[in-house]
């Protein structure tokens, strides 16, 4: 083996080995950490996720219910006043079937270096607020105290799912540096999930069998540090098709003693489903919103392509956002 081959090798062991090997938990804040001014590697960023950890695990209830529980913890750093958003957060989860998930923020901290001593302030339940999004969907939002320029800070936040066909995606890269990230889900030996990395960042992959309780899981643990930020750009349509995410959907149930319970992984099915929706396509069969107005908005127009931009024109014209994302249409 040339030495070139070993140093790399060597290298490459060495990095996984302290990717995976420090420990980040909240609550340890320096004053190194507070005195710093700007980043390290990008000098112009305005805030930095110290650390973004996250854990998934599958829970299963006398009743016999799944679950699925997710925690994710955050430590950031403010380096100037621009930054002083990444201070607050806002998660969403589901409320519309017919058992909800649930939301729970924790451990809420501002660091602020006071006198050279480390000053700790905590949030207190004025600083957080509910915000219902559609009829299926509420959020939650914190906004940190004491947050100014130098500031840390940390919180966490868990949620609860009763739905095991997919899982939130994992985001490995933001319009800020990410210093390090790291995700364990642990997978119960009946289902078997699909997952994909998206984006060009190289995420270190670990993996091995447990048992915990009645049954065996496969846990797999993505790290990566050093991720650099990702802007928004004028001629980028979707950022997402860029950035490091991980997504998981579920492709099979298999209990013991059973058949194979094969899930809807196609897009065909996905189309199917969609179209099979009262809420989608039963909404796209609908003729009757502006039959008044089609001969007119048509008139002598000849070609499909004429017609189609006359249409499209007029629903434009006629139409206000109501600053809420969904595929499913909703009574306002």
């Amino acid at each position: 083996m040339q030495l070139n081959t070993l140093k790399i090798i060597l290298f490459t062991t060495l990095f996984t080995v302290n990717v995976f090997s420090q420990k980040y938990e909240l609550g340890e804040v320096t004053i190194d950490e507070l005195k710093e001014k700007v980043h390290p590697i990008d000098s112009s960023a305005v805030a930095a996720v110290l650390f973004k950890k996250g854990e998934t695990r599958f829970n299963l209830d006398t009743e016999g219910n799944w679950t699925i529980l997710t925690e994710i913890k955050y430590k950031i750093k403010i380096y100037k006043k621009e930054g002083l958003d990444y201070a607050n957060k806002v998660v969403a989860y589901y409320v519309g079937g017919f058992r909800n998930e649930t939301l729970n923020f924790k451990n809420e901290v501002t660091y602020n270096l006071v006198n050279g001593k480390v000053e700790k302030t905590k949030l207190k339940s004025d600083g957080e607020f509910k915000e219902d999004i559609t009829e299926d969907y509420k959020s939650k939002k914190i906004t940190m105290p004491q947050v100014k320029e130098g500031s840390i800070v940390e919180y966490s936040y868990t949620l609860k799912s009763p739905y095991i066909n997919t899982f939130n995606d994992w985001y490995f890269q933001g319009d800020i540096p990410y210093n390090h990230v790291e995700y364990d889900v642990y997978l119960p030996e009946y289902f078997k999930y699909r997952s994909v990395i998206t984006g060009y960042e190289k995420v270190n992959i670990q993996d091995r069998a447990i048992t915990t309780g009645s049954f065996q899981e496969q846990k797999y643990t993505y790290a990566i540090d050093n991720v650099p930020s990702l802007k928004e750009e004028s001629n980028i349509i979707n950022i997402d098709n860029y950035t490091s995410i991980l997504k998981y959907e579920l492709a099979s149930i298999n209990y013991p003693n059973q058949p194979i319970k094969n899930i809807a992984i196609t897009w065909d099915d996905v189309v199917k489903s969609i179209y099979e929706s009262d809420y989608f396509g039963s909404e796209l069969k609908s003729k009757s919103y502006f039959e008044d107005d089609l001969n007119t908005i048509i008139g002598d127009l000849k070609t499909n392509n004429e017609k189609i931009a006359a249409i499209f024109s007029f629903v434009k014209n006629r139409m206000t956002w109501n600053q809420k994302y969904g595929v499913y249409t909703m009574m306002e």
